[in-house]
């Protein structure tokens, strides 16, 4: 066997170890643990393959597992259960509904109602103005000229 084809040959193993021991990790690593186990709901997932399932696994503050409340019974033992007895829970939505006018007078705007003095509200004043130097006016809805 010639250096080359030694050298080969090992790095052919040395990529088979390695990838023995990478599917070995994976195999053998524990599911996580469910820190919250809801059954008997009717779950929405906004997941087309499943829009519906009756139970959900919850870990980490990640969503572990949905299904039926039988293929997510091992996740008993380390879970707090809740019983939703046929009412529907769904993943939390967030919705920021900010309009569109308001919103972008916002921007523009800054709030005085936290300071307590006049130093403190002619610092604001100046520490704000100091960027555009245009006209805004403060959340406590005082007109204010920044010069």
């Amino acid at each position: 066997m010639t250096h080359g084809s030694r050298f080969h040959w090992c790095c052919i193993l040395g990529i088979l170890a390695l990838t023995t021991f990478v599917c070995a990790l994976k195999a053998g690593g524990a599911e996580p643990q469910a820190d919250l186990l809801l059954l008997h709901g009717h779950i929405y997932t906004a997941n087309p393959r499943a829009p519906w399932v009756e139970a959900v696994a919850i870990g980490g503050g990640k969503i572990l597992a949905v299904g039926t409340d039988k293929e997510l019974d091992h996740f008993r033992a380390s879970a707090k259960i809740i019983d939703l007895a046929g009412h529907m829970a769904m993943p939390g939505i967030i919705d920021s509904h900010i309009h569109f006018l308001e919103g972008s007078m916002a921007l523009q705007q800054f709030a005085l109602d936290d300071l307590y003095t006049v130093a403190g509200i002619q610092r604001r004043i100046r520490d704000r103005c100091g960027a555009p130097a245009r006209a805004m006016a403060a959340r406590t809805r005082l007109a204010l000229r920044c010069l």
